[in-house]
């Protein structure tokens, strides 16, 4: 959000046996937040995915721990910390 770029995001998607879920696991890099990583270093965060068949339309979102406005007001957002 609010970036002059958008950052290339390394992600491997791996389905349940079940067929009633997925493992998503992806790679932002830090400078693509803004950050210098080092440890202890501590700041708000949260994950929202949008969902979309034609990119500018969501249909969905979904939202880690903030809610729908988390663009807007991040009251609701968690801390990360960087550690070893």
């Amino acid at each position: 959000f609010n970036s002059p770029q958008q950052f290339p995001v390394n992600s491997v998607v791996q389905p349940h046996l079940d067929g009633k879920g997925y493992v998503l696991e992806a790679a932002v890099p830090m400078h693509a937040l803004g950050l210098r990583p080092e440890i202890g270093t501590t700041f708000l965060f949260d994950l929202g995915l949008d969902e979309s068949d034609n990119g500018p339309r969501r249909q969905r979102q979904f939202i880690w721990n903030g809610s729908e406005r988390n663009r807007n007001n991040r009251g609701a957002w968690g801390m990360a910390k960087l550690v070893n």
